[in-house]
């Protein structure tokens, strides 16, 4: 089977579960959000059985690269337990709203990350909670939302304000964001695979997805000129140059990002958190730039094995085994505790000692 042929069934499987995510959230677990969750736990479970964990997992560059994080924040878990993809309450990971109290829900959470001491996961959960959850929400042109960023090493809430709602193609959104702090870098946040199937910009998502040139490559290409324009904006405003972020579809498009607008990149920053692979064009192009950007994939996760994943890149997991759709779309930093390491890429070159 090719791989184009293998992906399009995948991203057919994944499309259908999201299709069946998008009814409006109640407040308790109504018959159609209970219908919703105990569907998708089942297509999880079928989609686990068809390509076991051994096929899903990537190895480690070495175990001596593991680290271990305990940071167990009560508001993050409550906010997980509360929001995940898989919630029948209120579910926002992954999943398009428009309603302007689930901002605030996101700020929130975001807020709370502060009571960690440790700068590293402050940056890791606050690029993971903007791109899996932020990036979902309807960002209004004016809005301000106060977010973390470690400065001279200090974790702080700064204050930032979408600067502009980019349309990358039949409006798909990313969002500019201008920070409120001479200090702090604008952030470029695209939003990954809408599968609402209700809106045209929805539809674009998908098709992206299944772009035979490769996953949201037309789009990003058709939009470039108008990506290039607010970066420059952004650098004359603050004079920092953007850290670029995304989940799943926004990865890959903050990966082309990096590749070519790279003069115009802050030098550390960028996250990508589960991007399907890449061609091997791109992945040539990749390695002049591959400094630039840490990619962070879940371990289970199918997408990322769709192509070839760009490295280094980072794996995220816990002692539980998660099924491929809860793998792709879990908080990981919002676990009571967690691992990471340095996946081992066949042909990338090693590091020198």
């Amino acid at each position: 089977m090719r791989y184009s042929d293998l992906k399009i069934i995948n991203l057919f499987f994944i499309s259908f579960l999201c299709f069946l995510c998008t009814i409006e959230a109640q407040e308790e677990c109504s018959i159609p959000m209970g219908l919703r969750q105990k569907t998708l736990l089942q297509l999880d479970e079928w989609i686990n059985k068809v390509t076991p964990l051994p096929v899903r997992t990537f190895p480690l560059l070495s175990q001596e690269s593991i680290q271990t994080y305990k940071e167990p924040i009560l508001e993050l878990q409550t906010f997980s337990k509360e929001h995940n993809f898989f919630s029948c309450q209120s579910p926002l990971v992954g999943i398009v709203t428009e309603e302007l109290s689930d901002i605030a829900a996101v700020e929130k959470a975001l807020a709370c990350l502060l009571e960690s001491k440790d700068l590293f996961f402050i940056e890791l959960a606050t690029g993971e909670l903007l791109s899996k959850v932020l990036a979902y929400r309807n960002l209004q042109k004016g809005l301000k939302i106060k977010i973390p960023c470690i400065i001279e090493g200090e974790a702080l809430l700064v204050d930032y304000q979408v600067n502009e709602v980019l349309n990358l193609w039949y409006e798909m959104p990313a969002f500019g964001l201008l920070p409120l702090h001479r200090k702090a870098n604008p952030i470029l946040l695209f939003r990954g695979s809408d599968f609402s199937l209700l809106s045209k910009k929805s539809w674009a998502s998908l098709l992206s997805d299944l772009d035979i040139s490769g996953t949201g490559f037309s789009a990003f290409h058709l939009s470039r000129s108008d990506i290039h324009a607010w970066l420059e904006k952004a650098f004359l405003f603050s004079e920092n140059r953007t850290k670029v972020m995304g989940f799943s579809l926004g990865g890959i498009l903050s990966i082309y990002t990096i590749i070519f607008e790279k003069s115009l990149i802050a030098h550390q920053g960028s996250m990508a958190f589960n991007p399907p692979g890449v061609s091997k064009s791109i992945i040539e192009k990749w390695k002049e730039v591959s400094s630039l950007l840490k990619i962070y994939v879940t371990q289970g996760d199918l997408i990322p094995k769709l192509g070839i994943l760009a490295h280094p890149a980072f794996v995220l997991f816990t002692e539980k085994k998660f099924g491929p759709i809860e793998a792709h779309t879990q908080l990981m930093t919002a676990e009571p505790s967690f691992f990471l390491a340095e996946i081992y890429i066949e042909n990338q070159p090693l590091k020198k000692p």
